[in-house]
Formats: structure tokens, sequence, C-alpha cells
């Protein structure tokens, strides 16, 4: 009887629990800037995105890394304000766009791909700093 009484318990509860749908609830509205990051081609990438003040570039508001097979990323920001979007990824070009988050009362869905062109060959090759000691002593035989 207890059993019997446990699982029909048990079975109200799990139809009550799938009839709920899942959704995030916040507080005061946000905007969800979304969208996908891709190479000229349209194949998928990981990137990082890095939000940042429009007015203090660095300040990091919030950062978010885009899905390895669909290339989509999300990051959470408030209405009106302003902020520098920068999308960075390995080998490839670094973006950076200006955004203005809208003026809202509800929740926001702002859109914003990204298409990542490949750096060149000889980009990629950090930069050799000359040797200081080097430099001096060719200077310094210059002055004699």
């Amino acid at each position: 009887m207890i059993r019997r009484l446990f699982r029909i318990v048990l079975a109200a509860l799990a139809m009550f629990a799938m009839s709920q749908t899942a959704s995030a609830q916040f507080y005061k509205p946000v905007v969800r800037l979304m969208g996908t990051i891709s190479e000229k081609h349209g194949k998928p990438i990981v990137a990082r995105v890095s939000v940042r003040d429009a007015a203090d570039t660095t300040k990091e508001i919030v950062s978010s890394r885009s899905n390895s097979i669909t290339g989509k990323y999300l990051a959470i920001l408030q209405p009106s304000q302003k902020y520098l979007i920068l999308v960075r990824a390995d080998s490839l070009i670094p973006q950076s766009v200006a955004i203005s988050t809208p003026a809202t009362d509800r929740n926001t869905d702002l859109v914003r791909d990204f298409m990542m062109q490949r750096m060149h060959p000889e980009h990629k090759k950090p930069a050799k700093l000359p040797n200081t000691k080097k430099s001096l002593k060719k200077s310094l035989k210059k002055r004699k």
C-alpha cells in the first residue's frame, strides 16, 4: 500500500515537472547579445568574445566563448548602455564593433554575427625585438 502511494506521488511529481518550461528569470530586464562566429566560408569557429565598457575599454564587463560545433555565443548585457565588442580567435584577424543596447522594459535579444578572416602568414609570427646590446654597440661605433 505504501509503495503504491509512493509511486502515485512520484508519478504526479514527474508529470508536474515535465509540464513546466525552463526559462531564465531576471529581476531586471536584460539584453541578450547573441550570434554566430564563423570563418569566411561559414565554418563555425571557437573565439573569445570580450564585452567592454565603451567609455573605458580597459574595463571588461563580461566575456564569452563561442561553441566549438555551432559557433554560437551569448552575453548578458544591461539595457541603455554603450559597449565595445572584441572578438579574437587563433590565427584570425581580431574584430571590434561598438554597440548601444536598446532602452527596454523587458528582456530583449540583440543578434550580432561575426565573420572572421585568416591572418596572412607573415602576421602569424611574433615580431622580433631588437637585441639592445648589439643595437647600442652599433650606434656607439657610428658616433666614433
